[in-house]
């Protein structure tokens, strides 16, 4: 599993044209579970299936089914279901955290309830921006902050 995941994060990184993302295509990633499944991809918030799960049901029944079709095992897929409080019709509100439920129901795809946390204590926001910052490579400010912090 851990040969498995480094194989996955290094391809990620690789840089495409300059692009500064980190980022693999899922037919690349499928080609990493050919044989056996040793880790668990979670479909979280900044997915196209997350947008999808607030704006279109079809849409997103039908990304649900595309990530299945790449990765049929059992184990292989888990929906992220996510609630930061955030304002109601957004990404982290508890109706996107119901939408990703009913989705993960719907298409027999294990929900996995995170809550995506990062920090303990309100004091941590900052630390939490300065780490976004770094993951992003982009000066503060520049990038989407966490939508509660």
């Amino acid at each position: 599993g851990w040969a498995t995941l480094c194989r996955i994060i290094s391809k990620a990184q690789e840089r495409k044209s300059g692009k500064k993302d980190v980022s693999i295509k899922i037919g690349d990633l499928a080609g990493f579970f050919k044989e056996e499944t040793f880790c668990t991809i979670l479909i979280g918030l900044e997915s196209s299936l997350a947008d999808a799960a607030l704006t279109s049901r079809v849409t997103a029944r039908e990304l649900a089914t595309m990530w299945r079709e790449y990765f049929p095992a059992p184990a292989a897929l888990a929906i992220e279901v996510v609630n930061h409080m955030t304002e109601p019709g957004k990404l982290g509100s508890a109706q996107h955290a119901k939408a990703m439920l009913d989705l993960a129901k719907t298409v027999g795809i294990p929900p996995v309830i995170t809550n995506a946390v990062r920090y303990i204590e309100p004091d941590g926001a900052l630390t939490a921006d300065v780490l976004d910052s770094a993951r992003y490579l982009e000066p503060l400010g520049l990038f989407t902050p966490q939508p509660n912090a």
